[in-house]
This record gives C-alpha cells, sequence and structure tokens, in this order.
C-alpha cells in the first residue's frame, strides 16, 4: 500500500521519484514528515539508512494509525512486544537507529560449550523485560519485515528470496551488542546449482569476519534460515539448511538431545502441518576446519505464507482468516512463556474496528481463563474468542466491513489540503 504523507506542507506519496529528496531536505531541517492515513494528520521521523532516508512511525504510535496503514500497528500489550519495548528494544528518533539489548552471547571463550537453550520457557521475567532471547530477536526481525501481516493481495507474493531481502532491511540501522545487526547476520541465499560457486563466495566473505584466530574468545554470528532437515553426522549431528545444501550447523548428540526436547512441539508441527515452514535463529561459530559449530538455537514455526504460528489451533485460524481472505497482523510471543495467554491476531478489516482474536485451548486451566479475560477487558478492541474446547472447527469470524480498504493512505487532493493547515503547525510543533 503506497504511504501518504505531508512533507514541507506538501502532500507526497512513498512511490514518487521525489520522495528521497523531499525526506533528505525535512531531514537536514529536522522537521517531522505526518502520515495522512487519519483526519488529523500523525507526525513520523525520518531515519537515515546506509545512504537512503526512511519514514518511521514514532514509538509507541502504531495503534493511532488506520488499521489499513502500513505503519499501523496493534497495541504492543496484546502480544509480547508490549513487554520489551521501550527495554530491550530502544527506538532513537533523533538519530533514527534501534538499540536490541540481548540475552545471548556474540563470543564463545575456550572451552565453553554450545548450549542450545535460546527461548527457554524457564527465562525470568526480568531478563524478559530487559534483554531479548534469540526467539523474540527472530520475531522482532520478522515483524519489522512485515511478514506477521496478511492481506489477500500478497498471496503468491512472498518467497525465499522476498524473504531474505526484507529480513536483511528489517536489520539496517539495527544495532546489537555495539556492533550493527547487519553484519552479524547471515541469511542464505536463495540456492542455484548453477550459481554455487558464486554463492559460496560470498557466503565466505560474509563469514570471513568470524574465522577464528589462535587463541582468545572466538566471535559469533547470528543465522537465519529454514531448517530442512536434522541428519547425524560422523561425531554428532548437523542441522541441513534448505537453502545452504552446501552448509550445515553442526552440534554434539547432546545438544541434539536438548533440542529435541525443548522444541518437541516445533518438530511436531514440521511434521503435521503441510507445506509449513520450520524457521530457525542460531548463533554459530566456525572452528578451525572453517566448519560452523552451533552455540544457541531457536525455532519459529511458519504457514506455507511465512505467517508465523505456535500451535494447531493457531495454524487452523490462521487458515481460516487467508481462506477468508481477510486483513489481519499475527501476535507475536517475543519472550513471554508458552503458557502465558496473548491475543492470536487481530483482524483489520471487520465491522466496528479493528477486533483481537484470542484462542483458549483445550487444556486451559482456569487460570489461563482469567487471563484472557482480564487481557480483554483492559483493551480498547473488541474481541472474539475461539473455546477450542467448546468448539472443534474455528467459528464464525467478525464480519468484513463492506470497504476492506477504509482509510486514506491515498487520501484525496481535497482532504489532503484540508488537513494542510493544521497539519503543518502540527509538523512544527513536533519537529521542536
Amino acid at each position: 500500500m503506497l504511504g501518504r504523507y505531508l512533507i514541507g506542507g506538501v502532500p507526497i506519496s512513498d512511490s514518487d521519484e521525489s520522495f528521497q529528496m523531499a525526506l533528505n531536505h525535512a531531514h537536514g531541517k529536522r522537521d517531522r514528515p505526518l502520515c495522512l492515513c487519519r483526519d488529523a494528520p500523525i507526525p513520523m521521523y525520518i531515519a537515515r539508512i546506509d545512504g537512503r532516508f526512511f519514514v518511521k512511525r514514532m514509538p509507541n504510535s502504531g495503534a493511532t494509525h488506520d488499521p489499513m496503514c502500513a505503519s499501523y500497528e496493534p497495541p504492543p500489550e496484546l502480544s509480547g512486544l508490549g513487554n520489551v519495548l521501550g527495554n530491550a528494544i530502544t527506538d532513537d528518533c533523533e538519530e533514527g537507529g534501534t538499540t536490541l539489548r540481548v540475552g545471548f552471547s556474540l563470543t564463545r571463550r575456550p572451552g565453553r560449550g554450545a548450549i542450545a537453550q535460546a527461548g527457554s520457557i524457564s527465562d525470568s521475567v526480568e531478563s524478559d523485560a530487559n534483554k531479548l532471547t534469540l526467539r523474540s530477536t527472530l520475531h522482532y526481525l520478522w515483524d519489522q519485515a512485515g511478514f506477521n501481516r496478511w492481506s489477500p493481495r500478497m498471496e503468491g507474493k512472498r518467497s525465499w528470496h522476498v524473504i531474505r531481502r526484507h529480513l536483511l532491511g528489517a536489520a539496517e540501522g539495527k544495532t546489537m551488542k555495539g556492533q550493527g545487526l547487519g553484519d552479524l547476520l547471515y541469511v542464505p541465499e536463495a540456492w542455484a546449482k548453477e550459481h554455487a560457486d558464486e554463492i559460496k563466495a560470498r557466503r565466505d566473505q560474509t563469514l570471513s569476519r568470524i574465522v577464528p584466530t589462535t587463541g582468545g574468545a572466538r566471535s559469533l554470528m547470528l543465522c537465519i534460515g529454514e531448517c530442512k532437515t536434522v541428519q547425524q553426522s560422523v561425531f554428532g549431528y548437523k542441522l541441513i539448511i534448505k537453502h545452504a545444501p552446501d552448509f550445515s550447523i553442526f552440534f554434539s548428540k547432546e545438544v541434539h538431545e536438548r533440542i529435541e526436547k525443548r522444541f518437541a512441539m516445533e518438530f511436531g508441527l514440521k511434521e503435521t502441518i503441510a507445506d509449513s515452514h520450520m524457521m530457525f535463529i542460531a548463533t554459530f561459530g566456525l572452528n578451525v576446519s572453517r566448519g560452523a559449530d552451533l552455540d544457541e538455537i531457536s525455532f519459529v514455526m511458519c504457514t506455507k505464507d511465512w505467517i508465523p504460528f505456535e500451535t494447531p489451533d493457531e495454524a487452523s485460524l490462521v487458515e481460516s482468516l487467508v481462506s477468508q481472505r481477510r486483513h489481519f497482523v499475527k501476535g507475536l510471543r517475543y519472550n513471554v512463556a508458552a503458557g502465558e495467554p496473548l491475543a492470536t491476531a487481530v483482524l483489520l478489516d471487520s465491522v466496528a474496528k479493528e477486533t483481537a482474536l484470542y484462542i483458549v485451548p483445550a487444556s486451559a486451566s482456569e487460570q489461563y481463563h482469567h487471563g484472557i479475560e482480564e487481557l480483554q477487558a483492559n483493551s480498547s478492541l473488541p474481541h472474539w474468542t475461539w473455546n477450542v474446547g467448546e468448539h472443534a472447527q474455528v467459528p464464525a469470524l467478525p464480519s468484513l466491513a463492506m470497504s476492506s480498504h477504509r482509510g486514506a493512505s491515498s487520501g484525496s487532493p481535497k482532504r489532503h489540503e484540508a488537513v494542510r493547515s493544521s497539519a503543518e503547525s502540527v509538523a512544527r510543533g513536533a519537529s521542536s
């Protein structure tokens, strides 16, 4: 969807040829662009990343945008994002960057083996609020890349090439432990046998920064990819990456047993949900023979359309939403423990306004029921609940609004003229 903004008192679309020039000029004057998705324009800020300019929403302002605006974000308290935003994730609206505080290591001391406990449900509440786990780091990048958002026009348009490009784009402007996240991240290219040598050369160049030296701590990198399978190797096990058949990540038998136990749900879902994608995020280092050794790992399941899900019930709800051609944002858990209730998704095209969707598992405890009720009571959004113990199939979803394209991200010239005067005063106030 095209974004429409007021920059320097002039309406402009992000598809206009002069858009970058307008952002450059406004960035130099420290003016804030205004999003025109609402009758009352919404201040945003300009970030400069690798020589290009981007319009970004102000912290905690996502829910103020129109649901059909690309800058809309459900209230953070409905997902795990609210638990880490402002603590583990800090946006700098002046410089345009984002700092991520993480709870995993990017170095390996001599004698320290792989631990493979990322995303453990034993994480403390305090560490959850202040540091991202591996799983929550992947959730954050998935969110930033927009892959937890769905509209019918996205059908058939997501491939690994697209996923990789947007994940790398989402890493731009982010720092982690004082380093640029993009410099720490390896995401395999889409595999093509005829280009195998060139792909390997580019991978070797990317991994050259963690080639081990004699003595001292070894540097680690992050890898995000799709797990094709886990196989036994000569001295243990190895993770086969779908888009990097000539590059595996190795680990011991003991680590394999811990992975199987910790991620039994994910491996089971991979077996039972057709065409699903088993994504992983891992920290790894290189040994003296340039083989990749696992340090920590976490897995996240995605549907065939690359939408994350955690349980068979969530997969069924997402499938229903997609098949009924609805617009929605899938909630992500981040660091919140698996037993804690959250909104599964927020529906963007329902009659009244955006609607929070909840699932109550058949095995839910009384405490879980109370948690759902408390979330619903404290939220300003209407809610819909699927109680799996009462209805085996997904119940009827909230009615579709007559126009699922309400909102005016591409608003009319007359509307832009009407808001220009008040918008200019807002822009001046926001930039001071």
